[in-house]
């Protein structure tokens, strides 16, 4: 994802009073490990947003995706979890 667009969703998120961590993950236990306490996920395709990442976060209440599918949406329906679409 292109920074300028990074920028914008940090700011909406901020608006609804949620803070974005920037972090590069590159494994399922990477996300696991660093987003315990996560309530959104943008989740850009690499690593995917699989069952086991959904089912180890909690407190995990949204997924944003953004450009190709790579979350399990079967795993975050099957949690009450939203599946939100990038529209930038």
């Amino acid at each position: 994802m292109k920074p300028e667009k990074l920028d914008i969703v940090e700011k909406v998120y901020a608006q609804a009073g949620f803070s974005l961590e920037r972090i590069r993950l590159s494994a399922e236990d990477e996300i696991i490990a660093a987003c315990g306490d996560a309530e959104i996920l943008p989740g850009t395709g690499d690593p995917p947003i699989t069952a086991r990442v959904i089912e180890a976060l909690p407190k995990l209440k949204f997924v944003q995706r953004f450009g190709v599918n790579s979350i399990d949406l079967d795993a975050a329906a099957a949690h009450g979890i939203c599946d939100i679409i990038e529209t930038l």
